[in-house]
């Protein structure tokens, strides 16, 4: 993950490209029982709102003042302090850095060279389910998000999911349908994209990633701006459904749509609705930033 270069914010200079970059960053940081914000590059009341309370919960500020600068702790937070981290040692690390941070500061009230350290427990150059794939599939993954204009994050939990955290490009659906590779390509959209099932099986991952860019062009001809997680997976799910009200019915039982998704049915009612969607995709989004996935 990049830094920002310069600030974000209430008073802020609001650049996009940084907005962006702490809108992913706060999304890394935020409690299962927190919505995540939309990465529009919009630095607006919801933003302000989580950067004030990420002041709180985590940095302790005891103004948070909805503002994040470049050489800021605040930003040393979001880059440093890691979504994964155990509990047991949450106090010991925000110690540490605040310890660090401080001696920082002293050197350069005396005048010293003075850098904020940006190598404990780094996520810079990090994305979720990234330690789970090749540097070659990673780098490819970021360079696609930058030309879809949308999160790595994103796209990798969404694989991660569509593959059981395997990645593989001729993986099946369990359910046995179509569905084939690292978005469960069905046969129609594979017709569409000009090739079929076999073909995309065929290829390696890296290969069957063209394809993936392929289909999430033809969605956003349809659908402007894929900016959350859920838009992104409800893309590969049933475009229909991006934006529609958490109680909203996504799939409902005795079709085929069902009968190849019914693991999301959580509450076996015969109805898959959004949220229980969403529930399962940000479980594995939370899971993809832990240690051991995050890389």
């Amino acid at each position: 993950m990049e830094r920002i270069s310069h600030s974000v914010g209430h008073g802020g200079m609001n650049l996009q490209s940084d907005v962006g970059i702490v809108q992913t960053l706060l999304n890394r940081h935020r409690t299962a029982a927190q919505s995540l914000l939309m990465v529009d590059s919009v630095a607006g009341g919801l933003t302000i709102a989580a950067i004030k309370e990420f002041q709180a919960r985590v940095v302790k500020m005891p103004k948070p003042d909805g503002r994040v600068d470049p050489q800021g702790v605040t930003a040393e937070f979001l880059y440093t302090s890691p979504a994964w981290i155990s509990f047991h040692d949450t106090a010991k690390y925000l110690n540490g850095l605040v310890a660090t941070v401080e001696s920082q500061f002293k050197k350069a009230a005396a005048g010293l060279s003075s850098v904020l350290p940006n190598n404990m427990f780094s996520q810079r150059d990090q994305i979720a389910w990234g330690a789970k794939v090749s540097p070659e599939f990673k780098a490819k993954v970021i360079k696609i998000c930058k030309n879809l204009d949308f999160e790595p994050d994103h796209l990798m939990t969404c694989m991660a999911f569509e593959t059981g955290e395997t990645f593989r490009p001729d993986i099946k659906n369990g359910a046995g349908s179509s569905g084939t590779g690292l978005i469960q390509f069905m046969k129609d959209t594979a017709d569409l994209l000009k090739t079929d099932t076999k073909q995309l099986a065929a290829m390696t991952a890296i290969e069957q990633l063209d394809y993936v860019e392929k289909y999430f062009r033809y969605i956003q001809r349809r659908h402007k701006k894929l900016d959350t997680l859920e838009s992104v997976y409800f893309a590969i799910l049933d475009s229909s459904a991006i934006g529609k009200a958490n109680d909203a019915t996504v799939f409902k039982g005795g079709t085929k749509e069902y009968k190849s998704n019914k693991g999301l049915d959580k509450n076996k009612d015969g109805q898959i609705t959004v949220s229980e969607v969403t529930a399962k995709i940000r479980a594995m989004y939370q899971k993809g930033l832990q240690q051991g996935y995050l890389g």
